[in-house]
């Protein structure tokens, strides 16, 4: 009798852990909780969005724009092409809520199309002018 009553309490006992822990997961993972981060490119074939240190690689329409599910807070996106950075965006996203990230088109950057002639410094957007290059052995598994 006391182990028939011990054994249907630590039945009890466990679907009431497993239904507290199904329930935690689906609210801890529910929308609302997290946001999107939506970065558009201008164009495709070796280009790299890197959002918070996470690669994703654009080699076709197919692959664009990139869709994050991100935690609320501060974060930052990168676009690389060959090897050079295109732009960076620190932005911030709200439970819930969406940021659209636009393309980055920054025709003073080393290599870029519709670069006839660079623009003084002074009318140049941050970080527009400075052309960083990936060192090798950064991205695993990435051709650059």
């Amino acid at each position: 009798m006391t182990i028939s009553l011990i054994a249907t309490l630590l039945k009890r006992l466990g679907a009431v852990c497993l239904a507290f822990l199904i329930f935690w997961h689906a609210s801890h993972h529910a929308s609302p909780w997290r946001g999107k981060a939506i970065v558009h490119v201008s164009e495709v074939g070796h280009v790299l969005v890197a959002v918070d240190q996470k690669l994703y690689r654009v080699d076709s329409l197919a692959d664009a724009p990139v869709i994050c599910d991100l935690e609320p807070g501060p974060h930052v996106a990168q676009v690389w092409l060959r090897g050079v950075l295109r732009g960076e965006e620190h932005f911030t996203i709200e439970p819930g809520k969406e940021v659209v990230i636009a393309p980055f088109d920054h025709p003073a950057i080393e290599g870029a199309p519709n670069s006839d002639r660079p623009e003084p410094a002074a009318q140049m957007a941050p970080g527009a002018g400075l052309a960083v290059r990936i060192p090798p052995g950064r991205v695993r598994g990435v051709a650059n």
